[in-house]
């Protein structure tokens, strides 16, 4: 692996400030819904001649400086993810830090990266969903608001995708880390570093649903660098349901408490009841999501309720275990258990018709189920218990059921 910790020698830094700022003058912006320096960099990659005289230039000076060479064909290395780089990148890099902080900084920046030897790197998932007043910390997450999130050119980017689309994110899961700077050349082999895992990330998404009622999509996830450091962002887009409906329901005070308990119950949870747990929690998410889809609604909250109560009866009595032990688990008072018992016993008998006839009011169901206000308030309600059961179980642990199933009847 090889070690990069040159400095600009003087002359060269002066002529590349100079060279710069000839390029900043007739530059297009970076942070724009054009997208307008992609396109100019795109032009100097295939068709040079075409491009500015002065993005000409910058290029070619870039290339004759030693000190630069490390950009020439290489690899940055992100928390295991190999990002490639070139000298086009670093001529777009220069160009758009030159546009927020002027040549002569941006140049300075340049000096600061190539000695670096650590990155503090900010790992971004950005979400539709939940949202937040202020930002709120779940160690090891911040957990904030999409507006509140600082300006970067990949912040642009995602902007500049959803300007006229169904898919802006509402808000942003933060984790901080210090990482080394790993730069490598096209000899040099990659290191056995396992890249990060988004499945704590996940797991708190899905508590965070689980306590406020609205689902959440993934729309994006980057390891963003700090300003001053020319490292290519590897950003990550993932595909948008047009059907999910995400809730932008704000986490209120007197909630933030649970999620901050049950998160880190999760967390520090066994990985085979994380992994047990991630079926009803997926899917009570993906429930919540197709509130506009009651069929889709009703299939997915069935699921969730099946793989809470009833792990251990994958094909016998499962309806009857759902409603007894729902009711018993989630306990109160005589009424609140009937009042379980009948809200389960409802939403199985809609995830029943939905899977099997696709629709409510079929000629065998009962007549309420043909009122379409009444079917999203019964799914409402299921989702309500399931939530409610799964947060009782990541605090509690994992139910012993035969115990649950001798407990005396309502």
């Amino acid at each position: 692996m090889a070690s990069f910790t040159h400095s600009l020698l003087q002359p060269n830094h002066t002529e590349l400030v100079r060279a710069l700022t000839d390029a900043l003058d007739v530059s297009k912006k970076e942070r724009s819904i054009e997208y307008g320096l992609f396109f100019q960099i795109v032009t100097l990659r295939d068709n040079p001649d075409e491009a500015p005289a002065a993005f000409r230039s910058l290029l070619n000076l870039v290339r004759s400086i030693p000190e630069l060479e490390v950009f020439d064909q290489a690899r940055q290395v992100d928390l295991g993810y190999p990002q490639r780089v070139d000298y086009l990148f670093l001529v777009r890099w220069l160009i758009s830090r030159g546009q927020e902080v002027g040549a002569e900084a941006a140049v300075r920046d340049l000096d600061r990266y190539l000695t670096a030897e650590t990155l503090d790197i900010l790992e971004i998932v950005a979400f539709d969903g939940p949202t937040t007043a202020s930002s709120l910390h779940f160690p090891p997450f911040e957990f904030a608001s999409w507006e509140s999130l600082p300006d970067s050119d990949t912040k642009w980017r995602i902007s500049a995708q959803h300007v006229f689309s169904w898919g802006y994110p509402s808000s942003v899961l933060l984790k901080r880390h210090t990482a080394p700077k790993i730069h490598l050349r096209p000899w040099d082999p990659l290191p056995l570093i396992a890249p990060t895992s988004l499945e704590d990330a996940f797991d708190f998404l899905y508590c965070l649903a689980a306590t406020t009622l609205a689902g959440f999509r993934v729309l994006h996830y980057w390891l963003q660098p700090p300003p001053w450091a020319a490292w290519n962002t590897n950003l990550a887009s993932f595909g948008i349901d047009q059907n999910a409906a995400p809730g932008h329901a704000e986490l209120s005070p007197d909630l933030v408490p649970q999620l901050n308990e049950a998160t880190q119950s999760l967390l520090r949870s066994e990985p085979r009841f994380r992994q047990w747990l991630r079926v009803p929690l997926q899917r009570l998410n993906r429930s919540l999501l197709a509130l506009g889809n009651s069929v889709d609604a009703a299939i997915d909250l069935g699921v969730a309720l099946e793989a809470l109560y009833a792990p251990d009866r994958p094909t016998d009595s499962i309806a009857f275990a759902l409603r007894t032990r729902a009711a018993k688990y989630v306990g109160g008072s005589l009424h609140d258990r009937r009042e379980t018992y009948s809200a389960v016993n409802d939403a199985y008998e809609l995830r029943s018709l939905a899977v099997h006839a696709g629709r409510f009011d079929t000629s065998s169901s009962r007549a309420r189920w043909r009122d379409p206000n009444v079917v999203r308030l019964a799914i409402e309600q299921g989702q309500r218990i399931a939530a409610r059961s799964v947060l009782k179980i990541i605090d509690l642990g994992e139910p012993t059921w035969q115990d649950i199933d001798i407990m005396p009847s309502l």
